[in-house]
Formats: structure tokens, sequence, C-alpha cells
């Protein structure tokens, strides 16, 4: 949900404050980018940074479709897309990550951010 002040002083909800809509749209797009990388819809440059966790070990992780998180030595570097977008990814249900087509990733996606902003 919401944590900023207006929220915290009782705003309802129907009324989403700013920031809670900023950080929504900030997540959509960097998963869209993330999803569009990782089917071969997006430049180079952007499916790049993206790289598929192997496990070490036969783990049941193994097959949740999870992104290496690369290490970050930095509050600005905690911001770069090669960091954001594979702790967002890893965070996504599975069944959004399977996604068949853009548009379904997309629905999925809106449907789960407006859950998560909500609590429904």
């Amino acid at each position: 949900g919401c944590f900023c002040s207006v929220r915290a002083s009782g705003w309802s909800t129907a009324h989403p404050c700013p920031q809670l809509i900023f950080l929504m749209d900030f997540h959509f797009k960097t998963l869209l980018l993330t999803f569009q990388s990782l089917h071969g819809r997006s430049p180079s440059y952007l499916s790049d940074l993206l790289v598929q966790h192997v496990p070490t070990r036969s783990l049941r992780s193994g097959n949740q479709n999870l992104l290496k998180v690369p290490k970050s030595n930095s509050k600005f570097g905690d911001r770069c897309f090669s960091v954001v977008a594979p702790k967002a990814w890893n965070a996504l249900p599975d069944d959004i990550k399977s996604s068949s087509s853009v548009d379904m990733f997309k629905q999925k996606l809106k449907t789960h951010l407006f859950k998560e902003a909500y609590g429904q």
C-alpha cells in the first residue's frame, strides 16, 4: 500500500496519493520492459543487463524464472535498471511471469499492482 503521509492521515484509497500512482507506474513500466527484454522485444542494451538465475544445486527455485540480482554498493546503484528490474521480476507471481503474450502480461500485471496497492 501507500506509505505516504497523505494516506497515513486517513485519505481514502478512492483518491490515491501521487506517490502511489508514481510507484505503480514505475513498477509497471519497469516490469513491462523486463518482460519484453526476456522475450527479445527490446533493445539489446536492456536485455544484456538481465541474467537468468541458475542455481548451483538442483532446487525448487530452479524453475521459477528468476533473474540474477547484481550486487550494488551504493544507493545510486540500487536504482539502476540492472538491479531494480530483477528484484521486481523475482517478486512477481509465476503466473504473471509465464504470460503467453505482452497483452496478457500487462493485464495480469495491472491487476496484481492494484491488489498490492489497495490490499485486495
